[in-house]
């Protein structure tokens, strides 16, 4: 079961790095050489290996292993997760923000006497 509230979630896409691999596999699944390669001119290959490490313990990829090669794939259920609850908060800071409006908008009403 995945816990939206697990910490380590949250620090794993909390880098800019992590969210940019993410969205790398998220359109296809690459080989750990490919994400390299697609970093090369920014970060070392021992670099994106610990952000591959991260986004794994994390569970936000799945690392299959075909020899010596690491093909890399995105987990679905725990974005849809975080996004379902953020959805939710939005949606609930939303609805307050309908309230205070429709507040101040009654009470910006004249008194009007019967």
């Amino acid at each position: 079961m995945l816990f939206v509230e697990d910490n380590v979630i949250w620090r794993a896409l909390a880098d800019p790095t992590r969210r940019e691999i993410l969205e790398t596999i998220g359109r296809q699944a690459a080989t750990t050489g490919e994400i390299v390669e697609h970093f090369s001119n920014r970060i070392v290959r021992t670099a994106v290996m610990k952000h591959l490490d991260v986004l794994e313990s994390a569970r936000l990829i799945r690392i299959e292993r075909i020899g010596r090669t690491r093909r890399n794939h995105i987990e679905r259920e725990p974005l849809e997760a975080v996004a379902a609850w953020l959805e939710k908060r939005v949606q609930g800071h939303g609805n307050n923000l309908k309230r205070l409006k429709n507040l101040a908008e009654t009470k910006s009403e004249p008194n009007k006497r019967l």
